[in-house]
């Protein structure tokens, strides 16, 4: 059974060496002005995918670009949620991104709810440090992914 993956980031290259073989079915843009769909995107979502290739190959990707004029904002990841979770051949949705924040936006958090009421699995970007609250991935419905921080050994 394949399984659908939503990355929303700034877009996946399919014709990266890395992807070779992988499967996808859409490349969406969401940007301030709205939902566009669209033809190639290469950036950091491409990295991403290709782990996520290389773990399993019974997998298709939904690539979903998040453009802002300034920086990203939440509302634009809550249109990128809302999109996904319209979509019956998404299980998991990858977010390469976070809000640090000590009060959690609840667009962002109601989205959310609404994608793992949907069946959804969610995972977010979380900061290294422990004590500061990454959204959406400081969410109880959300698994959080952070960095580890590599020291030179002397």
């Amino acid at each position: 059974m394949n399984v659908g993956v939503a990355i929303v980031d700034e877009g996946i290259d399919f014709l990266h060496p890395a992807l070779t073989g992988c499967k996808y079915t859409d490349e969406v843009v969401i940007s301030e002005e709205g939902v566009v769909l669209v033809d190639k995107m290469p950036s950091h979502g491409t990295n991403i995918a290709s782990v996520i290739h290389q773990a399993s190959k019974a997998i298709f990707f939904v690539s979903i670009r998040l453009v802002a004029k300034g920086r990203i904002n939440a509302m634009l990841l809550c249109r990128a949620l809302e999109y996904c979770a319209t979509r019956t051949d998404i299980r998991i949705i990858n977010i390469s991104l976070g809000f640090l924040s000590s009060n959690p936006p609840v667009l962002v958090e109601k989205a959310c709810r609404q994608c793992v009421e949907s069946g959804m699995i969610l995972v977010a970007a979380a900061h290294y440090e422990r004590k500061k609250y990454c959204y959406p991935a400081a969410f109880p419905t959300v698994y959080g992914l952070g960095t580890g921080i590599a020291k030179k050994h002397q």
